[in-house]
């Protein structure tokens, strides 16, 4: 993951895309210790373009919470019918 692009890419598809259709992490490591740190990595980047888009005030952060949570949960059950 380049940090930079990463947060140009989630900013801009945030600002464009329907919260419903972004998926902010998915990989195909093979050692769960790549895995576990892009997984740490990516949640971070999602944290700080969130935290930025509020600060910029194009979010509020109840609705930055519920993007998160679509981004980072939600969307993938929803698109894989994966009951909780």
């Amino acid at each position: 993951i380049s940090p930079p692009a990463f947060r140009r890419a989630l900013t801009s598809w945030i600002e464009t895309v329907p919260m419903s259709k972004i998926f902010a992490l998915g990989g195909d490591h093979f050692i769960i210790e790549q895995s576990y740190g892009a997984m740490k990595l990516g949640r971070n980047l999602v944290a700080e373009v969130l935290a930025d888009l509020v600060e910029r005030d194009y979010l509020d952060e109840g609705l930055a919470l519920i993007v998160g949570q679509r981004m980072l949960h939600d969307n993938a059950v929803d698109f894989w019918n994966i009951s909780d």
